[in-house]
């Protein structure tokens, strides 16, 4: 096993302290050790405080000063010694509550085989880590053995590196797809801590169903890590401003990319523009909800080229001039066809898809307008009276399919208030007395 300096460069790149250990005998343990010698007992030597700053304790210069002190500690050359289980295996134990150094964001946890011969590969790693600036707190090196049938096998012979990298390091998504595309490594992403944000508040509701992963299926690189946080975003209906506000507080180092799907093309590319950092791919897509028979094949097409979905938006429709729609039977039935049948179209040929894969959150963002229905746009309150019916359902037939649902992407609810007062005041006005209704200034 080896202890990795990965923020050191030029001709200190990969220097390292390297640990080679065989169980030891009982003749040679000492008294203390002989009495339980099997005993997991990690002594701490200092414990992180509970209230660290929001960034966390470690950046490059921390991390870089750690290390240099590591590696000037670490013995040149000793033999013989006896060492306890805990402090061979998990020396970071010696700290408690060691992942508070990395603040609200976490961290992000990477690992990845290099078989026996490709050496090569992790020398290309290492240096894409180094020059990334991405610091890695831990990067631990050890080597597999041959696999086997037991539970707790190798899963091939090879090298393997754990990197625990900052969740708040920007561009750290494209840094660990980089790696698994460009170095020809296995790799899997996990973590130990999540950091939490809240959905934007705007007028409206989103009803969101989510299908949770299976045990059995294969959940490729392009997918939501660890902590919940989506990779892949598609937003149907690009150019709406709630759709994109979602986009924007879901955006974390991890995410890939950012998919618009409209009608409009130019303003999808300004919605585009001003939504790219630099970090994660934006694309816009042609998408018309109206057009029900291309549905199928955008989802298909989308995940053909970008993996699994992580969250899908559904975030187009019409408000449509409530006069007019409501004395023209034809303009009637094409705010319908785009606000209902159309939703019912997107929604299950995306639904289908999660299911398919496994996981992901398909949000559908309603109105208030389908609470109780008001004379002023009663065409257009209906069609979200019936989306919502039909969130409602789709959610439920997840649920039967082995799928969860949820009632926010954060929060873990299922309806979704922005802002959260029109709760309260729906649920009165739920209440009112239909003469009363019908002479309210509600428009």
């Amino acid at each position: 096993m080896a202890w990795i300096d990965l923020a050191a460069k030029g001709r200190h790149l990969g220097r390292s302290a390297l640990t080679r250990g065989d169980h030891a005998r009982a003749d040679q343990l000492g008294p203390k050790a002989a009495v339980d010698p099997l005993a997991y007992g990690p002594r701490q030597l200092i414990s992180v405080p509970p209230v660290v700053p929001r960034p966390g304790l470690l950046n490059h210069a921390s991390v870089a000063a750690f290390n240099e002190l590591w590696y000037r500690k670490t013995p040149r050359d000793r033999r013989g010694g006896i060492q306890g289980i805990a402090s061979f295996f998990h020396p970071l134990d010696m700290v408690g509550s060691w992942p508070r150094l990395y603040g609200r964001p976490g961290l992000v946890q990477y690992q990845f085989v290099v078989p026996f011969g490709q050496e090569e590969v992790m020398r290309r790693v290492i240096e894409r880590v180094s020059a990334s600036g991405a610091a890695s707190f831990l990067a631990v090196l050890k080597r597999f053995g041959v696999a086997n049938g037991a539970p707790l096998s190798f899963p091939q012979p090879g090298w393997t590196l754990a990197l625990d990298m900052p969740g708040g390091a920007r561009g750290l998504g494209n840094l660990l797809h980089g790696l698994r595309s460009g170095a020809g490594t296995r790799g899997w992403p996990s973590g130990r801590q999540c950091a939490t944000e809240s959905i934007p508040s705007t007028c409206g509701r989103a009803i969101s169903a989510a299908v949770s992963p299976s045990p059995s299926s294969d959940r490729n690189q392009f997918m939501d890590n660890a902590f919940g946080q989506p990779q892949t975003i598609v937003v149907l209906g690009g150019t709406s401003d709630i759709g994109l506000a979602i986009a924007r507080a879901l955006i974390t180092p991890v995410l890939r990319t950012v998919v618009l799907a409209c009608r409009d093309a130019a303003r999808g590319e300004a919605a585009a523009a001003a939504l790219r950092d630099g970090t994660f791919e934006v694309e816009v897509v042609p998408f018309d909800i109206a057009d029900t028979g291309t549905h199928v094949e955008l989802v298909a097409d989308l995940a053909a080229r970008h993996g699994d979905l992580d969250v899908v938006v559904l975030a187009a429709g019409q408000l449509g001039d409530g006069a007019v729609v409501g004395a023209d039977a034809e303009a009637a039935a094409r705010l319908a066809h785009v606000n209902f049948t159309g939703a019912i179209s997107a929604s299950i040929a995306t639904a289908n898809r999660l299911r398919l894969q496994g996981h992901g959150t398909l949000v559908v963002l309603s109105s208030v307008a389908g609470e109780r229905v008001r004379k002023a746009n009663f065409v257009y309150g209906a069609t979200k009276a019936g989306l919502d019916g039909f969130a409602q359902g789709l959610g439920d037939s997840l649920v039967g399919s082995g799928a969860r649902t949820v009632k926010g992407l954060r929060s873990g609810r299922r309806t979704v208030w922005a802002p959260g007062i029109l709760r309260f005041v729906f649920s009165a006005l739920r209440h009112v007395p239909g003469p009363v209704w019908r002479r309210l200034p509600l428009g």
